[in-house]
């Protein structure tokens, strides 16, 4: 059996294109039982592995392997460190070394120890796919494919090669190649419900829709009859949205999430969510964004608090730009209700982006690039703005112009624009590089219908003309090409500003159209931007924006035509250029309703972004009103543990607490999570990826109490752990009786201190009985739940909450700072 195998699959729950290959390549870590002669049970942290060989490597190479099976990989990390650091190292030592590494997230490690085996034997099929999912998971695309072919032609039954060859072709954008190799994933292995997902989102990419929902809804019975199925659930949903169904997607989204939380699956929910206009709720799950791929990476931390509503009296904010130009254009309205209630207002812009920023109403200062130190007392992210403004369909602020053009570059472009007759403005084609341009772009010959219209003068702000354009550009009586002209987004902006009417598709120009407070006409395709709503001509960002829409997908000549006769009105009734408002909400599919409250939100924390369950607990309520939880108590624990501490955190929660703790500490200390309620051993997984920490903690196989999660493995104790030292013991359960009672020879021999909080009702007095029988001694620790000035700033309405803990230290050790406690005698 492959050490994978005993793994099982990667814990993570993100979804993104180059996880799901990791899931698969992950299931074929090396071989075990061929190997060593021996059985990995589940008590074999307890026994050991019985070995044939009393040589010292193979006992190292096998505890390592228990390790990882047990998903201690920083643990087992080092022992592969020690045991590959010599040259005649065995090629199995170093295909399980790389495949620890790899799940470490240590890509370029793993690679190097893959490549050492492959230096001596180039036919190894176990190193090809270990090198070649290294490369995947290095975005070494094309090397990773060479790989996969090579070893597929040595063994064309290896299992998961072919679904990794099918990732690593939707990867590369050939989509015929990748469902080829899907497909041969099925032929191999027919259960496998990654191989029949991945199949059912290349027959939607495809535009077979049909087939693709039948797959997904096969790919999903085979996830739940082995799992949860929510990795199939997550890309159904994606589907659902793409495809206007928004009411299907919102019912399998909060189906699943209730018991199943998935990031991934967030995010789909709140697209779907801001479609269909409920946008309070779709604002707070739009922070999802932050859990995945490529917003993930550009996540970013200042030293100084996020924005959440604190008093900006005398203060200085900076809006950080994130995602397209035309995201940041359009919230950059929300500067105004900034300065509003007294701050200073720092943009910092894209780059190439500044001398246009400087144009927005009530942005003070445009920065390109931050100076530090920092200037600024806050930051926020600029599409996290509507969900601290509390807005909705009813008060989304859209005071228009909001942005101003140079006086001398209007007057410039007033010359080069004036003349008689109706002056329209065309942007055929967004950036061919967006994921969604084919639905988008339209094809210039598709505006023909358009050209030779009575008092109607067209100009091309079309930056760069396609290949497939070039042949059809009219003569320059009919369109006139000032795209060469527009050398940056300012004489964009000036040149839209002496246009009559601005018609484009969806892209950065219609924002800034919007923004200037000219007519717009926008073409959609029939699924449009969660932006635009649903079944609306005008749009509530923008007050003289027309959507013209899609009746039927592709059908733009219908779209055309339609502008065509709208043309011929506005020539001779100008009025008609901008669209009457409407009140009513936006959906066509879903009214609104309140979302079930178990599915879980996104805070921004003392410890970074967090994903919690609202109301589950006592943490996810601070952390939800306060961005903290106990702090304090924090504090004191690092007082009494040296920075290269290992600790072991039982009952971990949300992750606030080993989030910060794993920051704090040395790189070479171990910190070990439990949690046992599923849902949220789920999101505490999640919550460390998201940030950045997941490579410093472990969340071992099994259960240390009996009513635990059964998925997460057999139930043991910490004394069954082995550990090699234990600093410090955290218990945050309700019967932190039954975890001591496991610990008796690690409390004798390793000494750690105990600290066990009462935040879910634990029995502080049996605690106390049964330690003492330790030789220890005990303080009472009283730590508020949050700070007078916690991370929201929010104003505590009912006084400071306190949870009461015991710390727990033995009599032989030093006691430290514990002057401002009570001991307990």
């Amino acid at each position: 059996m492959g050490l994978g195998r005993i793994l099982g699959r990667k814990h993570t729950q993100a979804g993104t294109a180059h996880e799901e290959p990791a899931r698969a390549t992950e299931s074929r870590l090396g071989a075990l039982r061929e190997r060593l002669r021996g059985e990995l049970r589940d008590d074999a942290l307890t026994g050991g592995l019985k070995l044939a060989s009393d040589d010292a490597d193979a006992r190292t190479h096998a505890d390592a392997l228990i390790l990882v099976a047990w998903r201690r990989f920083s643990e087992a990390a080092a022992l592969f460190a020690r045991l590959t650091q010599f040259p005649d190292v065995d090629d199995h030592v170093l295909v399980d070394a790389g495949w620890c590494f790899h799940a470490l997230g240590r890509a370029q490690a793993a690679l190097d120890c893959f490549a050492r085996v492959l230096a001596r034997s180039p036919s190894s099929t176990d190193a090809l796919f270990g090198a070649s999912s290294a490369q995947f998971s290095l975005k070494a695309l094309a090397e990773a494919k060479d790989g996969f072919l090579r070893l597929l032609a040595l063994a064309p039954g290896y299992p998961d090669a072919w679904l990794a060859l099918g990732h690593v072709e939707l990867a590369l954008g050939n989509g015929a190649a990748a469902e080829a190799a899907a497909r041969q994933a099925i032929d191999h292995f027919p259960a496998s419900e990654e191989a029949w997902c991945l199949l059912a989102r290349l027959q939607k990419m495809l535009g077979r829709d049909d087939e693709a929902f039948t797959t997904f809804a096969h790919a999903r019975a085979l996830g739940l009859a082995t799992g949860d199925g929510s990795m199939t659930a997550g890309h159904l949903a994606v589907a659902l949205v793409e495809t206007g169904q928004q009411a299907k997607a919102l019912a399998l989204c909060e189906e699943v999430l209730t018991t199943t939380p998935n990031a991934f699956l967030s995010a789909s929910y709140a697209i779907a969510l801001l479609t269909v206009g409920r946008l309070r709720e779709g604002w707070s799950q739009y922070e999802s964004r932050w859990y995945r791929a490529p917003m993930l990476a550009t996540r970013v931390r200042y030293d100084c608090p996020l924005w959440h509503g604190q008093p900006l009296v005398g203060k200085t904010i900076m809006l950080r730009s994130e995602q397209g130009i035309g995201d940041v254009v359009q919230f950059a309205r929300y500067a105004s209700l900034l300065k509003a209630q007294g701050a200073r207002v720092l943009l910092h812009a894209h780059a190439g982006m500044g001398r246009l920023a400087a144009g927005f109403t009530d942005v003070d200062e445009v920065q390109e690039k931050i100076r530090l130190p920092i200037e600024f007392d806050y930051f926020i992210n600029m599409m996290s703005l509507p969900r601290v403004f509390d807005t909705g369909l009813d008060g989304i602020p859209a005071s228009v112009p909001y942005l101003a053009v140079d006086a001398a570059l209007s007057k410039q472009w007033r010359t080069r624009i004036a003349g008689a007759g109706l002056r329209v403005g065309l942007v055929w084609a967004g950036n061919p590089r967006h994921l969604r341009d084919h639905d988008r772009s339209i094809p210039l010959a598709c505006l023909a219908p358009l050209w030779g219209l009575p008092q109607v003068r067209f100009f091309s702000l079309q930056k760069d003309l396609r290949k497939a354009d070039a042949p059809h550009v009219p003569d320059r009586r009919m369109l006139e090409l000032l795209g060469p002209e527009l050398t940056d987004l300012c004489d964009a902006a000036a040149a839209i500003e002496q246009l009559d009417l601005l018609i484009s598709v969806d892209t950065a120009l219609a924002h800034l159209a919007g923004a200037l407070g000219k007519p717009v006409w926008l073409l959609l395709p029939s699924v449009a931007d969660f932006r635009w709503l649903e079944d609306r001509e005008d749009s509530p960002w923008y007050p003289t924006m027309r959507l013209v829409r899609q009746k039927r997908a592709g059908d733009w000549a219908e779209v055309v035509d339609r502008v065509r006769d709208m043309l011929c009105i506005a020539s001779g009734d100008p009025s008609g250029l901008v669209p009457s408002p409407r009140i009513a909400p936006a959906s066509r599919t879903v009214p609104a309703q309140p979302a079930p409250s178990s599915i879980p939100e996104f805070e921004e924390t003392d410890a970074g972004i967090l994903q919690v369950i609202p109301g589950l607990d006592q943490e996810a309520r601070a952390l939800q009103t306060f961005g903290e939880y106990l702090g304090h108590r924090l504090d004191v624990i690092l007082d009494h543990i040296p920075m290269d501490a290992w600790i072991v955190e039982v009952g971990s929660g949300f992750g606030a607490h080993a989030i910060r703790l794993s920051r704090m500490l040395a790189p070479e200390a171990a910190l070990l999570l439990y949690e046992g309620r599923h849902g949220v051993s789920r999101i505490l997984r999640q919550n460390l990826e998201a940030n950045g920490v997941a490579d410093r903690v472990s969340l071992p196989r099994g259960r240390l109490l009996p009513n635990d999660d059964p998925n997460d493995g057999p139930l043991h104790s910490i004394d069954q752990l082995r550990l090699p030292r234990l600093d410090l013991l955290v218990l945050r359960v309700g019967d932190p009786g039954a975890i001591l009672a496991g610990c008796d020879q690690t409390l004798w021999t390793s000494r750690p201190k105990v600290l066990v909080g009462d935040e879910h009702g634990a029995a502080l007095a049996d605690v106390v009985r049964i330690v003492r029988e330790y030789s220890y001694r005990i303080w009472r620790l009283d730590s508020p739940v949050f700070r007078t000035n916690n991370f929201k700033g929010n104003p505590i309405a009912h006084g400071r909450q306190v949870v009461s803990s015991i710390l727990c230290i033995p009599e032989e050790a030093e006691a430290g700072a514990v002057d401002r406690l009570e001991e307990i005698r």
